[in-house]
């Protein structure tokens, strides 16, 4: 039988990312004066209950229309000191280098994670935990997804089979996957009560 090849819904692929902008909104706030933003989740599918799911949302970049924002995710409670050291991390060397240097982002991103690793020069856990680059535009009302565990350029449409292995619509399932990661943050995730004191003196 004949396989369908697959093609391209521009509308509904830019109503899932003009979603996530909204998405954003609702768990950043004013990007310009919260630059980082954690959230706690319940452990799912973790033996042990009261391990949290930590979400670290960083803005790498701001501009007048465009900025970059960061999202990664760390399930291990004991990892959380590493977690808290890599969000301080973004906030002092990613920041401040992406303007600075023409160094890719990713590659200051990885100076980041040797920073959060453990002192023995071991990672600080097994697996990969998801993380992501979002650039967000602001004058489109729009975000997308722009890099995914250090894979980044990720084209419309991919033939089967491919060198990297993605699926034909790679593009269009890490953008759906953004989605309902921001939903889980939306409707489970719980907020660092310091920084939302923070957010309302800056705010005020």
């Amino acid at each position: 039988m004949k396989i369908k090849s697959y093609t391209i819904d521009l509308s509904e692929q830019m109503a899932v990312c003009d979603a996530n902008y909204i998405r954003l909104l609702k768990l950043l706030g004013n990007t310009r004066s919260m630059n980082q933003r954690i959230f706690e989740l319940p452990g799912l599918g973790v033996a042990d209950k009261s391990e949290k799911i930590s979400v670290s949302l960083n803005v790498l970049e701001e501009f007048k229309y465009t900025s970059t924002i960061s999202i990664r995710q760390i399930s291990s409670a004991a990892n959380q000191d590493n977690f808290l050291k890599y969000g301080s991390a973004v906030g002092t060397l990613a920041k401040k280098e992406l303007r600075e240097t023409e160094e890719p982002q990713l590659e200051q991103l990885k100076k980041i994670n040797e920073i959060v690793g453990t002192e023995d020069g071991s990672s600080a856990a097994h697996f990969s935990s998801p993380e992501m680059i979002i650039r967000v535009y602001h004058d489109a009302k729009t975000a997308e997804v722009t890099s995914y565990q250090n894979h980044k350029y990720f084209k419309a449409v991919y033939p089967l089979p491919n060198p990297y292995m993605y699926q034909c619509d790679e593009k269009e399932q890490l953008n759906l996957f953004l989605a309902e990661w921001l939903n889980l943050c939306i409707n489970e995730g719980l907020s660092n009560p310091d920084e939302l004191y923070l957010e309302k003196l800056t705010c005020s």
